[in-house]
């Protein structure tokens, strides 16, 4: 049987002041720029597998769909700047 991991992060939002754009395929881009937390990896069992440390904060590139009411990302890739 697969032992069973959990994972417990937080990622803070540091700007989201893009505007949205359409683009010719119908789907939606903006930018954002993300702080990421120390990362805690849990055994199915309660007990710490791996930490991490936190990363620097990121500008990424978000492709979106909007269906029925609902934002639905595509991809969120990173625009230069260290790679995680």
């Amino acid at each position: 049987m697969a032992q069973r991991r959990t994972l417990a992060c937080r990622r803070q939002v540091l700007d989201t002041r893009s505007t949205f754009v359409v683009t010719p395929s119908g789907t939606y881009q903006a930018t954002t720029f993300v702080k990421q937390t120390a990362l805690d990896y849990y055994n199915g069992d309660g007990t710490l597998n791996e930490a991490t440390t936190a990363a620097p904060a990121v500008a990424d590139i978000l492709v979106a769909r909007r269906l029925n009411d609902t934002w639905i990302a595509l991809t969120v890739e990173h625009l230069g700047g260290p790679q995680q």
